[in-house]
């Protein structure tokens, strides 16, 4: 299998397992109900089981292809950075590994600022994203980019050395 398809995968079963959640946090967040309980609750009663599970197509597309792209740059990164320190002296293997995770970081950032801004739009708002302005669903597009950047940096090294321990 090869690593855009792994991710995918992973990226759906996450989303998948972690959207109930989700979707408990924004109750808490836009209602008079700050406990995590009453908001559960609160979902059960109004909306049953699928209440949970409301708003899941978006996440589950975008998270999916946005894992995909996130693991296959992330693989290919490293193999080309690794050739390239295989062509010079020396070995900086970890120097590789930070620089693979923060190109991935990158490339699942550009997907996600956009896609991140939609999915909260339709679940606070409750409305498709259709007629978004252009402009408006790359909102907080460099805080994203940097949190991608700076937290897949370490996310991959640590991966990579627990992979091979």
């Amino acid at each position: 299998m090869d690593f855009f398809s792994a991710g995918t995968i992973a990226g759906a079963c996450a989303t998948v397992a972690g959207h109930p959640f989700d979707s408990v946090k924004i109750m808490c967040q836009i209602t008079q109900h700050p406990s995590i309980i009453e908001s559960a609750k609160r979902i059960s009663i109004l909306h049953g089981w699928k209440g949970f599970f409301h708003g899941l197509t978006i996440p589950l597309t975008t998270r999916s292809v946005t894992k995909g792209v996130n693991f296959a740059v992330y693989e290919m990164s490293l193999s080309k950075l690794e050739q390239q320190q295989k062509t010079r002296r020396g070995n900086h293997r970890m120097y590789s590994e930070i620089m693979a995770g923060m190109l991935s970081g990158c490339a699942s950032g550009v997907i996600a600022a956009p896609t991140e801004f939609m999915k909260i739009h339709a679940q606070v708002i409750g409305k498709g994203y259709r007629n978004l302005p252009y402009k408006q669903i790359f909102k907080g597009f460099n805080v994203t980019l940097a949190r991608d950047i700076l937290f897949f940096a370490p996310y991959y090294t640590l991966y990579r050395q627990l992979k091979e321990s």
